[in-house]
């Protein structure tokens, strides 16, 4: 177990929601010891994806995204999203109006519970998608800690810069009620819900494995 947590250099400032967001790295990498599974390895699952209750993509795994007149479609990939965490949105889109998936993020946008949002600055001997995986997988543990106890973490919100409310698109700082959106018209999407359902049976099972007298 590390004794010290190296964070580089911090431009967005020192404050608790980094430190979880660190530990989750940690945790993740105890995790997979004796070849058993961490978060990052769950996110990157060739099975892996999180649907809302009306079974619209949220994170992990898609198929192709049609992307609007004039644009060709998004192939199968794999994004975070920017449904259902517990502030946002993750990243500045260069377009309005065109879902994240058919677009690269332009800059970060850093946020309480988005510590480390895509375009990623990518360490050595990473891939660009395996940087997407670690840092995601240590956002859903800083969301889901803080959810446990009931002090923010994961929400039914969307940020998605092709969805929108009556007040307009959704990739503003408040976002839009996952559940009173025009486009798509929904009443019971609970996006953040999905993400805790998740994350909370993912972290049961492993903390059952890491300490057995939880059992």
């Amino acid at each position: 177990m590390p004794r010290t947590t190296v964070c580089g250099t911090i431009a967005r400032g020192f404050s608790n929601y980094l430190v979880v967001h660190e530990l989750g790295h940690i945790f993740d990498n105890q995790a997979d010891q004796g070849g058993n599974q961490s978060i990052t390895d769950a996110l990157a699952g060739g099975m892996f994806t999180i649907q809302d209750q009306e079974f619209y993509w949220v994170m992990g795994h898609h198929t192709v995204v049609p992307c609007g007149p004039g644009r060709n479609a998004a192939p199968v990939g794999w994004s975070r999203g920017e449904r259902g965490w517990g502030s946002g949105p993750s990243s500045i889109y260069a377009s309005q109006g065109i879902d994240e998936r058919c677009q690269n993020p332009t800059l970060p946008n850093f946020t309480d519970f988005q510590q480390n949002p895509p375009p990623h600055q990518v360490a050595s001997g990473l891939t660009v998608l395996e940087a997407s995986y670690q840092e995601s997988a240590a956002d859903m543990f800083l969301n889901w800690t803080y959810r446990i106890q009931m002090q923010g973490g994961f929400r039914n919100r969307t940020w998605k810069p092709n969805e929108r409310d009556a007040e307009g698109y959704c990739n503003r700082p408040d976002g839009c009620d996952d559940n009173q959106t025009l486009n798509p018209p929904s009443s019971n999407r609970n996006s953040g819900d999905a993400r805790f359902n998740w994350m909370n049976d993912f972290m049961q099972l492993t903390l059952i494995r890491l300490i057995p007298s939880l059992e």
